[in-house]
């Protein structure tokens, strides 16, 4: 049987070390490695990435004023291959930090933008519903910048506690059992906000013989009212145990 590991509640008062100061997140941030997001596999199915944008070690990720989602597996996604998992490690963790909070309005009438580090088995040519997990950070309506809870492709996120104070940093934990991603956490803080935990245990694939990770970004209005600019944008990772 897959593991469940209940992380949250296990690991809370430890997560909260990454931001007590800015000299314990550099210490926590020692063994990670910084994906360069020009040098993944960008998929653009419906044009969201405006080609303002600028990709790399720090990025800057504008959505442009073009439907796309995680829902209808239809959003913006770069993706790099981190290679096999480890044979002495099976948990991945994320840091995904925001620098630059947006400041435009998505829309009216459910109307949102999202930016969210992904996990996947492939390069995201193409995405299965109910395969891979996303989450991160969200921008909604009346211009305010939240976390956004983990899901699997083929679904949204919920909204969670408003962001305050830069930067926002989202940390990710992925636990693999065999090549089956079966587990995800996540918690999010910013320099004046309260933390905000999430868990999923719907598994999410289990042909995980190489991992592939990024970002993506996503406008769910129809026709969304602004271009949203999230900037200072990084995505880090590790293989852990515990």
């Amino acid at each position: 049987m897959p593991r469940r590991t209940r992380i949250p509640g296990a690991l809370k008062e430890g997560f909260k070390g990454f931001y007590k100061a800015p000299e314990a997140e550099e210490a926590a941030a020692a063994g990670l490695t910084t994906i360069d997001l020009s040098a993944g596999t960008s998929t653009d199915p419906n044009d969201v990435l405006d080609p303002a944008s600028s990709l790399g070690t720090t990025s800057t990720l504008i959505a442009d004023q073009n439907q796309g989602t995680f829902s209808a597996r239809n959003c913006f996604r770069s993706l790099t291959s981190i290679g096999a998992i480890p044979d002495d490690c099976d948990i991945l963790h994320l840091v995904l930090e925001v620098g630059t909070f947006p400041t435009g309005d998505p829309g009216s009438g459910g109307g949102h933008s999202s930016m969210e580090w992904i996990v996947y088995h492939t390069n995201g040519g193409s995405l299965n519903a109910n395969e891979g997990y996303h989450g991160g950070f969200v921008q909604t309506t009346g211009v305010q910048f939240k976390g956004r809870s983990i899901q699997r492709f083929g679904s949204n996120g919920s909204n969670r506690i408003l962001q305050v104070g830069t930067p926002a940093v989202c940390h990710a934990f992925l636990f693999f059992q065999g090549t089956e991603l079966t587990d995800a956490c996540q918690t999010i803080n910013s320099t004046d906000s309260g933390f905000q935990d999430d868990y999923i245990s719907d598994d999410a694939g289990d042909d995980y013989s190489e991992v592939f990770i990024g970002v993506g970004l996503a406008q769910q209005a129809s026709s969304p009212a602004a271009d949203i600019t999230y900037g200072g944008v990084t995505l880090k990772y590790e293989w852990v145990d515990l």
